[in-house]
């Protein structure tokens, strides 16, 4: 075949997968928008009493879980889009030469992974330090013991980046 009717023809399927494209993510937000309504909407129809508390978690559960699975698929959407713009290697000359913690946050949001010692730091500082567990007991933990987890928590990282980089 001819070279330009080759060019033609992947310029015609580029195009139409733009076009494929934005129409999926106005599809997105017309489903999006509309989710509150649609789950209203629904348990309205259920046999059960409007004013009750069933009446008002079931719609919370039919709004709340459709808009994070949405949210969690457009997430996924764009960071697949951006990481095909990225390979390894133009990965690896972007964040030569940058700082350890820059480094680490860049790569893993670019999804190149993270080091081993950053993942182990933060496996532990989700159990010791979550934001939950620090609420419930204001009481029992002062700010010395919350220093003193997150200085051992960094002490672990850092090594272990070392170690195994």
């Amino acid at each position: 075949m001819n070279n330009s009717v080759l060019a033609t023809r992947r310029g015609l399927a580029d195009a139409a997968q733009i076009i494929l494209t934005v129409l999926g993510v106005l599809a997105w937000f017309a489903v999006y928008w509309q989710l509150e309504w649609f789950s209203d909407w629904l348990v309205a129809r259920l046999p059960m009493a409007q004013s009750g508390h069933l009446h008002g978690a079931l719609a919370f559960f039919l709004y709340d879980t459709p808009k994070v699975l949405m949210l969690l698929a457009l997430v996924v959407f764009r960071m697949g889009m951006v990481r095909s713009f990225f390979s390894a290697e133009r990965t690896r000359a972007l964040l030569a030469g940058r700082r350890e913690g820059l480094g680490n946050v860049a790569s893993a949001s670019l999804g190149k992974g993270a080091a081993l010692g950053t993942v182990l730091a933060f496996m532990m500082a989700v159990t010791a330090l979550s934001a939950p567990e620090t609420i419930i007991l204001r009481k029992v933990l002062s700010l010395r013991l919350i220093g003193v987890v997150t200085l051992g928590i960094v002490m672990v990282g850092f090594p272990f980046n070392a170690l195994f980089a």
